[in-house]
C-alpha cells in the first residue's frame, strides 16, 4: 500500500529534494558521541520530524546506518538520525539521557519548521524509544514529558531490562529482569487517555529468541491495564529475522521501515 500525505499529489508521488545537515552536535559535553544528521524535504511548509535512534545492542551501530531517506523524498517527513554514547564507554542510563537531549535539541532547532515531533528506533533504539515513552524522568530532565511528542515508533526493542544492562551488572544476559531499567516496569496503572501518546510496536516473526514473546507481552500488559488501545498499535513482519525488514522493500519498492513509520506518523501528525 502506498501512503500519501497532504503534500503529495493524488496521482503518483510528488518527489521532494532532500537537504542534509550532517554532524550537528546536540550535546557539547560529548561532541564525538552526540551527533545527529538532519534530512529535510525541500518545502516551505512545516513538516513532521522523526528522530530516530539506531540499533546495535547499545554497543555498536551509527547514525548513518538508517535507511529512511524515502521518508523524506516520498512522504515529506524530516528525519533526524542520531548517535549516542555506547558501551563500553557508556553506562546505564547515559544513552537514555543522550536521546532525551537529542530530542530537546531538535525541538529547539531554529533552522527548520516542524509541525510535530515523533521519535523511535530499532532494536537498541527501540529500547531507547520505549524508555523515553514510558519512563518520564528522562524527558523531564530536559523539560519535556512523553506526550510533548506526537508519537513513538518502537521497532523490535526489548521491553524488559536490556541484555547489555544485565551484562553491565555482571548478570547472564539471557535472563529476564523487570525493574527501573526497563520500559514495562513503568506500565503500573490504568492511565488517563491524554497521558498516553500514540505508539506502534514492530517486530518480526523470526526475531531473536524471546523478542516476539516479550513484545506481545508488553502489548498485552498495556491492554490488560486498559491503556487507550486505539492509540497503541502492533505490527508483525512475517518471514524476517530481527529487524530484517529494515533493509527490505515492500511491494511498491519502498523500504518497509520507512513506509510503515511514515504511515503511522502521517496518521498522527498534527
Amino acid at each position: 500500500m502506498v501512503y500519501c500525505n497532504k503534500h503529495q499529489k493524488r496521482m503518483g508521488f510528488a518527489m521532494y529534494t532532500m537537504k542534509k545537515r550532517e554532524g550537528l552536535v546536540y550535546d557539547t559535553r560529548y561532541p564525538e558521541d552526540c551527533l545527529v544528521d538532519l534530512w529535510l524535504p525541500d518545502t516551505e511548509e512545516p513538516v513532521p520530524l522523526f528522530v530516530y535512534f539506531h540499533g546495535g545492542g547499545l554497543e555498536s551501530g551509527k547514525r548513518t546506518d538508517a535507511q529512511l531517506q524515502e521518508m523524506v523524498t516520498l512522504y515529506g517527513i524530516a528525519v533526524a538520525t542520531a548517535d549516542y554514547r555506547m558501551y563500553p564507554k557508556a553506562k546505564f542510563p547515559d544513552y537514555l539521557e543522550d536521546a532525551a537531549a537529542c530530542i530537546r535539541f531538535m525541538m529547539d532547532y531554529k533552522d527548520a519548521r516542524f509541525s510535530a515531533v515523533f521519535t523511535g528506533g530499532s532494536s537498541a533504539g527501540g529500547y531507547i524509544s520505549m524508555m523515553l515513552c514510558f519512563a518520564p524522568q528522562f524527558l523531564a530532565a530536559v523539560g519535556l514529558k512523553p506526550t510533548d511528542l506526537a508519537g513513538y515508533v518502537h521497532d523490535a526493542g526489548q521491553p524488559t531490562v536490556h541484555f547489555n544492562v544485565l551484562r553491565e551488572r555482571g548478570m547472564d544476559s539471557r535472563i529476564i529482569r523487570v525493574d527501573e531499567a526497563c520500559p514495562v516496569y513503568y506500565a503500573d496503572h490504568t492511565p488517563k487517555a491524554d497521558e498516553v501518546p500514540p505508539m506502534i510496536f514492530f517486530y518480526a516473526d523470526k526475531d531473536m529468541p524471546n523478542r516476539p514473546e516479550q513484545t506481545e507481552m508488553f502489548y498485552g500488559t498495556l491492554k490488560h491495564l486498559q491503556y487507550p488501545m486505539d492509540k497503541i498499535h502492533i505490527k508483525r513482519f512475517d518471514g524476517f529475522g530481527h529487524c530484517g525488514y529494515n533493509s527490505a522493500k515492500n511491494a511498491d519498492g519502498i523500504n518497509i521501515l520507512a513506509a510503515e513509520s511514515a504511515a503511522f506518523i502521517l496518521q498522527y501528525a498534527r
